[in-house]
């Protein structure tokens, strides 16, 4: 059964700690992970080196190679995605947020998208493809659960809240709606499609990419703008990477083709294209969200400006 958006909080107590001890346990989980990575170069992402069970995942992102796959600087995002969400476990657990409604409603979400986390990580180590783009969903589908729900709770949120217990999630999903492309055409690549088949579904997730990219700036509750600059960082990185395809053109890879320069040079065109896109959705989103916000001021505040104009506004 999926959870209604439009929740009532529970109320405070018992439950409440320990929900929030919760979530401090599985971020200090996830923290320990990411405090495992190595670097045997200074070149080297973080990321790259997270060994589990299983190979490298550098290494099987190299024999995976496809024509979306990122260059290895976007995947530095997981830094700031690990110590915003530390921040979010710690600032939940604060007295000036103990209480807040987001805090509960986000809950549930966030330990689904912890669990789907550590699975996909064992799993893809392990090579298991086709569970691991499973559980790329599991931790999409919980994100954007979180985000649904959180924009629809009943009170807006205060500033310090939307910046420390709801926009890492976005960050967060931002790169999951992308990671996810990625892990399709990896498990299409690891069953050996044809180049036709890739290229295909290729094109259809950068379209998807840009129509989540919309669908959250156009028809979400609350524009969310995170979310675009993510997918614009994400696609940069799909652009840069087709500029030399050193390992997509790697005679040695599992089920290399030989990609024409055509069929390269387009997708590296429209990666561009739709990253710009990307961007300027982002600009609108979060114009359209500082409106929606100056719209939603109480009404006392609003009659304290009309009764003294000099009164500066908040920004």
């Amino acid at each position: 059964m999926v959870p209604s958006f439009d929740c009532e909080v529970p109320q405070q107590g018992g439950r409440g700690c320990a929900s929030k001890a919760r979530n401090c346990e599985a971020q200090l989980a996830k923290l320990g992970k990411f405090a495992g990575l190595h670097c045997q170069h200074h070149h080297h992402l973080l990321v790259s080196h997270w060994y589990l069970w299983g190979n490298e995942h550098e290494l099987e992102s190299k024999k995976y190679q496809t024509v979306v796959t990122p260059a290895g600087w976007a995947f530095s995002i997981w830094g700031p995605i690990f110590i915003w969400e530390g921040v979010f476990a710690v600032a939940q657990m604060l007295p000036k947020h103990r209480s807040s409604p987001v805090a509960q409603l986000v809950t549930p979400w966030w330990s689904a998208a912890c669990a789907f986390q550590v699975a996909w990580s064992a799993v893809f180590g392990a090579e298991f493809l086709l569970a691991a783009c499973v559980c790329m969903l599991g931790i999409l589908g919980s994100l954007l659960g979180l985000l649904l729900t959180a924009d629809r709770a009943r009170a807006p949120l205060s500033l310090s809240e939307y910046w420390l217990l709801r926009a890492p999630f976005s960050l967060h999903a931002g790169w999951v709606i992308a990671a996810s492309a990625v892990n399709a055409s990896v498990l299409a690549d690891s069953w050996m499609c044809s180049a036709g088949t890739l290229l295909a579904l290729a094109i259809v997730s950068l379209a998807v990419i840009l129509a989540v990219v919309v669908l959250f700036v156009v028809a979400s509750p609350k524009p969310d703008a995170i979310i675009s600059f993510v997918a614009a960082w994400a696609l940069g990185a799909i652009h840069a990477e087709l500029g030399s395809a050193t390992h997509l053109l790697d005679p040695s890879r599992f089920n290399f083709f030989a990609w024409d320069e055509v069929s390269l040079a387009g997708l590296r065109g429209a990666a561009l294209v739709l990253s710009l896109a990307s961007l300027g959705l982002g600009l609108l989103a979060a114009g359209l969200r500082t409106c929606s916000s100056q719209d939603r001021k109480p009404p006392a505040a609003a009659t304290a400006v009309e009764e003294n104009p000099s009164t500066p506004l908040a920004a």
